[in-house]
């Protein structure tokens, strides 16, 4: 007999949905909690009534990663979440070398329609609407390693902190903050823009309460910025990072070194207060350029960067 049809009582826990501390119901129904299964008991979130994954209920062992997305319109977010799941789709079957070992087992329609459908969800959110994307990755010959919770929300709700306390709870929770900001397409003052985006959010958490420096890692994801970060006398992105071809590969590479120096040439473009604030706010701090090269062939400018935000945010 299961736990959820014994007498358990589960703990308080935070609900991936609204965010709020609850306890979760048991109840009778006929929704299917992911793709493959179906209970005739689940459980729900107490406040806002949305089902609940049974193994973030019951395990208590398992790694729950909450991930947020912070970034202003058109910068890319909902692309990024699709490039990501797409990405480890691909580079989790047999013989691709990187992540044979293990697969996403999706916990809902629309993470379902991105790895099964070959369907990519190019909408980003409404305004005052978050969308929650959710996966299990597994281990061929273990249990689920984590249990991963990505939100996005709508670019115009990180203009002002007040919003993304009304609109964008999901940020005090998320262990990860993806800080996604777009430099070719903001203009001639994208350091400033950049600047803003980060000052705001600061705000915004400090009159939550979350305390950055011991709970909150960020990971600054520049989209089409190669142009702006790398001089014609100077390395281009692709010969920074070296080719990535089997696992061996990544734990070879001190992907530090990468970060920082694409911290150095946002500090050489005037971002100098930017970079010197975020290393005193946050946990941690690491630093991605993505192109706008949309393949996902190994080796690629966009999948190498991608590769390494994989493994300091799932391994």
């Amino acid at each position: 007999m299961s736990l959820i049809e014994s007498n358990y009582k589960p703990d308080l826990i935070n609900c991936p949905y609204c965010i709020k501390i609850t306890r979760p119901e048991k109840r009778t129904s006929t929704v299917n909690i992911s793709v493959f299964k179906s209970y005739s008991t689940i459980y729900v979130c107490s406040e806002c009534g949305k089902p609940l994954d049974r193994d973030y209920v019951e395990r208590k062992n398992q790694i729950n990663l909450f991930i947020g997305l912070v970034g202003l319109e058109g910068s890319g977010k909902t692309s990024l979440i699709n490039d990501l799941i797409r990405l480890f789709v691909l580079l989790s079957k047999k013989n691709e070398g990187i992540f044979e070992d293990f697969y996403l087992l999706p916990g809902d329609d629309e993470t379902s329609s991105i790895i099964f459908r070959d369907e990519t969800n190019s909408e980003p959110p409404k305004n005052n609407v978050q969308d929650v994307y959710h996966f299990n990755v597994h281990h061929y010959f273990d249990i689920a390693l984590a249990s991963v919770w990505l939100y996005d929300a709508s670019g115009e709700i990180f203009r002002e902190s007040r919003s993304i306390i009304s609109n964008a709870g999901y940020v005090a929770v998320c262990q990860d903050i993806y800080f996604v900001f777009n430099i070719a397409d903001s203009g001639p003052n994208w350091s400033n823009q950049l600047k803003s985006l980060l000052d705001t959010y600061l705000i915004a958490s400090n009159q939550i309460g979350n305390n950055l420096q011991a709970n909150q890692n960020i990971k600054v994801i520049l989209i089409k910025s190669e142009r702006l970060l790398y001089n014609d006398d100077q390395k281009d992105f692709s010969q920074v990072l070296p080719q990535i071809n089997n696992i061996s590969d990544i734990s070879s590479i001190n992907y530090d070194e990468i970060s920082n120096e694409i911290k150095n040439n946002l500090i050489k473009n005037g971002c100098e207060s930017f970079c010197a604030l975020i290393d005193r706010q946050f946990k941690t701090v690491q630093y991605y350029c993505l192109t706008d090269n949309k393949s996902h062939e190994l080796g690629s400018e966009l999948a190498d960067p991608l590769i390494f935000l994989f493994k300091y945010s799932f391994f």
